[in-house]
């Protein structure tokens, strides 16, 4: 998928470097523009990136609609949800990386660095 259809579709909703947290929903709406899977999975591939996590983490953001406006707050549940999986994603990338303890390869690598 190419986020970059949603960003050039709509600016004011879709920004890959600071993203807002989206209206519930938002993939029905985008039904317009889009087939019905490929809005579901657009949304699905912008929504799971860091960036957005950090922003509907962030306790007071508001939601917003295809247009810019106001879609209303972001819940609690959602902010803990976000925050949760922020969590997760250090360690799920250390394991992905085969890396088990990210400090102690920091500390080897210095070492060697040092005798080199």
């Amino acid at each position: 998928m190419n986020l970059n259809r949603l960003v050039d579709a709509y600016p004011k909703t879709f920004d890959l470097e600071n993203p807002k947290p989206l209206a519930l929903g938002i993939h029905k709406q985008l039904t317009r523009a889009f087939k019905p899977g490929c809005a579901y999975r657009l949304v699905g591939c912008y929504t799971k990136r860091r960036k957005y996590l950090q922003a509907l983490a962030s306790s007071g953001s508001d939601r917003i609609n295809l247009d810019g406006s106001f879609a209303g707050p972001v819940s609690d549940e959602h902010v803990e949800y976000a925050s949760d999986q922020l969590r997760m994603w250090k360690p799920a990338l250390r394991r992905k990386l085969g890396i088990e303890n990210a400090r102690a390869t920091l500390a080897r690598n210095e070492i060697i660095e040092m005798t080199v």
